[in-house]
């Protein structure tokens, strides 16, 4: 399965099918808090450098072309000849903070795909916690992980291998590592990443727990609800955003594989709306939820229906794949991220 279909931190839709088992997924820059044993002493005054002047979409790195992240060649090299670009969707949370995220695939199924990010959006949790990582499984496919970075970005490079049983047969594709430390070499030749700015306060994530506490997830798919979509998860690669601090995802099943709910919320994201609307197979129809300045519902699938919407900051996202009132479940999420 295409890695970047695989992964869509924020694509709900993805997790609907795949999961992301009630994790939640930030979407903001760690903040640090205040010591409460300490004094209290006046606030400084902002200054003009403290305050943003004015917001500011993110700068991707590369120019935010993915052609120039990896050629086609190179992905024909890892792939084979069949080798294609993926679609161009917006990967929201990871573009919110200056980042890019392209994708190869190939008739087999099997994909590859190139994330790359400013280094100082990276926390020393994911690069210890990603460096030498081993193979593992996700969705019905195996995948293989390379990381590089630069004083600038930090590029993962994850490719689909065939599903085995055991993980210590599988093949780790050569020339992977090469693969990720040429593309940070790279990156120096173009401008530098930024994330985006805002000059509103982001919204405070809430937690899965709570979140279920508040909404009437019973009355919306069925009773007995579990954490997750009950299906397979997408692997870690999946939950990157999530070990970010990029983005939050929340996700619940009526029964295993049985009718499922969740929302996304990429605090931060609001730049992004029109991108995503315009990504919508079938075009959107605006809607009117409160505390939102744009809402949309997508086109119901066969499979899943959606509502989507941002404030001029946030962005939230919310999918059903039941025919409930999906528009009516992305107000109860506002309300909740509204405090």
């Amino acid at each position: 399965m295409n890695s970047r279909v695989a992964l869509v931190g924020l694509t709900a839709v993805a997790l609907l099918l795949t999961g992301c088992a009630g994790q939640a997924v930030s979407a903001g820059s760690p903040t640090g808090t205040s010591d409460p044993t300490s004094p209290v002493s006046a606030s400084p005054t902002p200054t003009a450098e403290a305050v943003p002047a004015e917001a500011a979409p993110p700068v991707a790195p590369f120019g935010n072309d993915c052609a120039a992240v990896l050629s086609l060649d190179q992905a024909i090299a890892s792939l084979g000849s069949d080798a294609t670009p993926g679609a161009d969707y917006p990967e929201v949370a990871i573009e919110t903070h200056g980042g890019v995220w392209c994708s190869w695939n190939a008739a087999s199924g099997l994909g590859l795909s190139a994330i790359v990010l400013p280094t100082s959006e990276v926390t020393d949790a994911v690069r210890t916690g990603w460096a030498d990582l081993p193979c593992e499984r996700a969705f019905d496919t195996t995948q293989c992980f390379a990381v590089a970075a630069t004083d600038g970005v930090w590029v993962l490079v994850t490719q689909e291998v065939p599903y085995v049983d055991n993980l210590e047969d599988v093949d780790r594709p050569a020339g992977l590592t090469d693969l990720a430390a040429d593309i940070a070499t790279r990156a120096v030749g173009f401008a530098a990443p930024m994330p985006a700015v805002t000059v509103s306060e982001r919204w405070a994530l809430p937690t899965c727990d709570d979140a279920k506490a508040e909404l009437d997830m019973a009355g919306l798919i069925g009773g007995g609800i579990h954490d997750g979509p009950g299906t397979e998860g997408p692997g870690r690669l999946g939950s990157l955003a999530t070990e970010l601090g990029f983005e939050v995802t929340c996700a619940w099943s009526s029964t295993a594989g049985g009718p499922t709910a969740s929302f996304t919320v990429v605090p931060g994201g609001a730049w992004a709306t029109e991108a995503y609307a315009a990504g919508r197979v079938g075009g959107v129809q605006p809607i009117t939820i409160d505390g939102l300045s744009y809402a949309a519902a997508s086109p119901a699938t066969s499979f899943s229906q959606g509502a989507f919407g941002s404030t001029d900051v946030n962005f939230v996202t919310a999918w059903t794949t039941t025919d409930a009132d999906t528009a009516a479940f992305l107000q109860k999420v506002v309300g909740i991220l509204h405090g």
